[in-house]
């Protein structure tokens, strides 16, 4: 995991960038209300990272970030039944949240998320709750609500999952409330996992959700698919390619329709591509700027974006 995120957040974005994706910026705060926790996947899709700090800034929120895999929840190792790692790992975590004496941390990762519900908060007692972003979001509408700038005039449709606790009906909310925007009900399989990547070991599973949510949408005619998590981001937004509306994530519109820069998608982009040294050709500037190898590049391309075994 160490491998792929860094070589797939390496490839999208600058030495200044993988600062943000990790959490390592300088004139770091010493304290803040709220801290972001980054987890190490979501940088592998950088877009939703970077308009999610901008976001926070545009709401005038008093926070920080953490990230890396210096501060993963440890949910692999316990995946794997190493648990004496996974402790250590957790328990890295919890000191890094500790240090900034937040009022509360938001995660984004469904995994990391359920890891905290499930294990971390049982193993240890946390002073501060550990609530996933779309709740912070659903419950602070008011403050999108003065700062909105453009309405996007489109009908979407939402992918969900019901998998993780309010989650679903939070990003409904937060997606409703966007100016223009008019939500289309299409007949999905929500309940098959917590997120996309939960389905990787049953295929037949995913390939019927996924089969299901985009012709639901096709023949709801709508413009836009509206993506929850980044494993489902970066699952759907290739079919783009074979479906006539675009595959969005929720925090995309959210930045868009507060005036904010619109990061490409480049793991999508990089995937419509579909060619290994089509990829490291458009990627090149951040390859040498990341100082990555190129056989660990190809590797990683070939294995985790082009699927190949």
């Amino acid at each position: 995991m160490g491998e792929t995120t860094k070589v797939l957040a390496g490839l999208q974005v600058d030495a200044e960038g993988m600062k943000r994706l990790t959490g390592r910026q300088e004139n770091r705060k010493t304290r803040a209300e709220v801290v972001f926790w980054i987890g190490c996947n979501l940088p592998r899709t950088s877009h939703l990272v970077l308009t999610l700090q901008d976001i926070l800034k545009a709401l005038e929120v008093d926070f920080e970030v953490i990230g890396g895999m210096n501060n993963c929840c440890g949910v692999v190792h316990f995946w794997a039944g190493d648990n004496e790692t996974g402790g250590k790992i957790a328990g890295n975590l919890k000191r890094s949240m500790e240090a900034l004496q937040p009022q509360v941390v938001l995660s984004w990762c469904p995994s990391c998320q359920i890891q905290h519900e499930e294990h971390l908060s049982r193993l240890s007692d946390f002073e501060f709750p550990v609530e996933h972003i779309s709740k912070y979001f659903a419950d602070h509408l008011s403050r999108f609500e003065q700062r909105w700038v453009k309405k996007i005039e489109k009908r979407v449709a939402i992918h969900e999952h019901t998998g993780l606790e309010g989650a679903a009906s939070n990003i409904r909310r937060v997606v409703a409330a966007i100016p223009g925007i008019t939500i289309v009900e299409v007949e999905q399989l929500a309940d098959f996992g917590y997120m996309c990547s939960r389905l990787e070991r049953v295929p037949g599973a995913k390939k019927a959700a996924h089969k299901k949510i985009l012709e639901s949408a096709a023949a709801a005619g709508v413009d836009i698919l509206v993506t929850p998590y980044h494993s489902c981001q970066r699952e759907l937004g290739v079919e783009e390619v074979n479906y006539p509306f675009q595959v969005k994530n929720f925090v995309t519109l959210l930045g868009e329709a507060l005036g904010l820069k619109e990061y490409e998608d480049k793991y999508k982009e990089f995937r419509k591509l579909a060619d290994c040294e089509a990829i490291i050709e458009k990627a090149r500037p951040y390859i040498e700027a990341n100082r990555l190898s190129y056989e660990t590049v190809r590797k990683v391309v070939n294995r985790d974006l082009l699927k190949k075994k």
